[in-house]
């Protein structure tokens, strides 16, 4: 087995709001450019969760 340590995901800070965001939405990993998108997603800090988008 591998260790969480070596996932990409490791490395990204994330605050308790956004991985609230992240565990409600998805079940599975995300990739690494989604996981920085999500961390850089200020709305994510000051209201814990942002505005569904629009396609």
């Amino acid at each position: 087995m591998g260790s969480i340590t070596l996932c990409h995901c490791s490395s990204v800070a994330l605050n308790k709001a956004q991985r609230d965001y992240i565990a409600k939405r998805w079940d599975a990993c995300l990739c690494h450019a989604c996981l920085l998108a999500i961390a850089a997603d200020t709305s994510l800090l000051t209201q814990g969760v942002p505005a569904e988008r629009q396609p």
